[in-house]
């Protein structure tokens, strides 16, 4: 989603399944709830699966909030992007892996 994959933070998505209206700026309770929408979301990020709207916003994302902590997000973006990487972290630890490899700059 962490993807982040997680992430991530920027997001603002159109209304999609469940309360993914507004990720960045929302809360992305709903969103997390959804199992097969966040496995959808990671398999996008990750470049294993196809892309929605919302999965093309967070693989935009996800560099911002993994390089730079998220330094250009508001308050609000900030705070849900760390509980969408923490929560990919802790529940699909392998992937929030394979994203971090891919997005995060090493040095």
């Amino acid at each position: 989603v962490a993807v982040a994959v997680a992430a991530l933070a920027s997001v603002e998505a159109a209304p999609q399944r469940g309360s993914v209206a507004s990720i960045g700026n929302g809360d992305i309770n709903g969103f997390l709830g959804d199992r097969n929408l966040v496995m959808m979301q990671i398999s996008c990020v990750k470049g294993t699966g196809p892309c929605n709207r919302l999965g093309n916003q967070l693989k935009q994302a996800i560099p911002e909030v993994l390089n730079n902590k998220c330094g250009r997000c508001t308050q609000t973006q900030s705070q849900n992007a760390r509980k969408l990487i923490n929560y990919i972290e802790r529940n699909y630890p392998q992937d929030y892996q394979q994203i971090t490899a891919r997005y995060l700059r090493s040095g």
